[in-house]
């Protein structure tokens, strides 16, 4: 420490930061620039969310108008692939009780639909892909093959070849006779239908929604409650994406 004359000490003079460069103050103050917009951006993107899930992507019209259209296609369908069935014509051979498996007989010509293509046009025009793809596809059409089995699981329709009583060979839409189906006795009532929800997904950068719930009264063996159905926009349609036997 120095003195000055007289005795009396110097006292030191505190040391000056060494100011940042501006290249560093350009950056520190561009970073916080950037959390207090990516901060905003969190909170709008969480506000947006919240009122997407709530407010409906389709008018009631236009939501009750499509489902009266998906729901009596979807009932039918499920009586082709889970119910009933398509008719076999009366002049196949019943089931043989020394075959074990699936046995294919080619549907009456009454029926609608006579390939494995017109059954999948007509599934499509109803169903979603992914529904089509993980629930429908392997029970109606496609089946499963299983190494450890024999047989996996046969599709319960397939395109066969048949002989005719004038010995020509035609093409026919088969259908396993042995595949028991179930009594579908659910009722849906398409007039009812009511958004409830939306299912937002992240997409990156801003949440997008092609799924939506949507409430519809359902009547079983006479008794009334409440269904929801999800439905999935494809190719600008609302097509079903959830089951509705």
């Amino acid at each position: 420490m120095n003195e000055i004359p007289g005795g009396a000490p110097i006292p030191e003079q505190p040391k000056r930061r060494k100011p940042l460069p501006p290249v560093v103050r350009r950056i520190l103050k561009l970073a916080l620039i950037l959390a207090i917009l990516a901060a905003l951006y969190a909170a709008a993107a969480g506000v947006t969310c919240a009122i997407m899930k709530r407010t409906s992507p389709v008018g009631e019209e236009e939501l009750v108008a499509r489902m009266e259209e998906l729901i009596p296609a979807s009932q039918e369908i499920n009586e082709i692939i889970w119910g009933a069935g398509l008719p076999v014509d009366p002049d196949e051979e019943p089931p043989l009780e020394t075959v074990t498996g699936a046995q294919y007989r080619a549907v009456d010509e009454s029926s609608p639909y006579h390939s494995v293509a017109e059954l999948r046009d007509a599934v499509a025009k109803v169903y979603s892909e992914a529904f089509i793809s993980d629930t429908i596809a392997h029970t109606l059409f496609d089946g499963v093959e299983d190494e450890e089995k024999i047989e996996g699981i046969r599709p319960r329709y397939r395109d066969i070849r048949r002989v005719n009583d004038d010995g020509a060979v035609s093409d026919a839409l088969g259908v396993d006779v042995t595949y028991s189906g179930f009594d579908l006795r659910a009722h849906l009532k398409p007039e009812t239908a009511r958004f409830v929800s939306r299912e937002m997904v992240w997409g990156g950068l801003w949440w997008t929604s092609v799924r939506i719930t949507v409430a519809v009264e359902e009547e079983y063996d006479g008794a009334l409650s409440t269904r929801n159905i999800v439905l999935r926009r494809e190719n600008g349609a609302w097509m079903l994406d959830s089951a509705t036997y």
